[in-house]
């Protein structure tokens, strides 16, 4: 959705005479995508986020603050909290800055996850944790998130090393991860049998 937001935002700035391109042809031809569709445009988000907020990244951390502040766990969020609280499956590594799991969390499992929302951190990723645990490998939304194509195709150091002790322990189950990113879909397909 923000996807599409942001380069509607884009054609209208850029494409002010009546005869300028439709969006969808527009979008292919700025993205350097030939066959681009409106509805995939999540796919190239990391690259849309740059196009809208290049000059200016801390306006498109506004934006995404302002957008998440209206955002709350839906139905998919509280039955994910129950297991996280009431099971063995207690990890969430995730590519999302906002804190709808935490939120989910709190609300329906009365229960608070340790967040690690930067590799500096990451040295806190244990597999054996008392509580859930939130890994947000793209960082926190306030702790300057990645969106730049660079920064999403790129895993820190502090982030392989705690994942590969985390899938000697669990096998991840894959829930609205597109894989659209090099760093935790490189990492997945790089990681050695067994």
């Amino acid at each position: 959705k923000l996807a599409q937001e942001w380069l509607k935002e884009i054609h209208l700035r850029q494409c002010l005479t009546a005869g300028d391109q439709e969006l969808e042809a527009w979008s292919a031809k700025k993205l350097d995508v030939p066959d681009f569709r409106l509805s995939d445009a999540a796919t190239h988000y990391s690259r849309i986020f740059e196009l809208r907020f290049g000059g200016d990244p801390k306006s498109g951390y506004a934006a995404l603050e302002a957008e998440m502040e209206k955002a709350e766990p839906g139905l998919g969020y509280s039955v994910l909290a129950k297991i996280l609280a009431e099971t063995r499956h207690k990890v969430v590594v995730t590519t999302n800055f906002d804190n709808l799991v935490a939120d989910a969390l709190a609300i329906h499992a009365l229960q608070h996850p340790l967040i690690v929302g930067h590799e500096s951190l990451a040295g806190f990723v244990r597999p054996q944790l008392p509580r859930p645990l939130v890994a947000k490998i793209h960082r926190d939304l306030h702790l300057h998130p990645k969106n730049d194509q660079n920064g999403v195709d790129t895993l820190e150091k502090g982030w392989e090393e705690a994942l590969k002790g985390l899938f000697q322990h669990y096998t991840p189950l894959v829930i609205g991860y597109g894989g659209n990113d090099g760093s935790l879909m490189g990492f997945l397909e790089n990681l050695p049998a067994g």
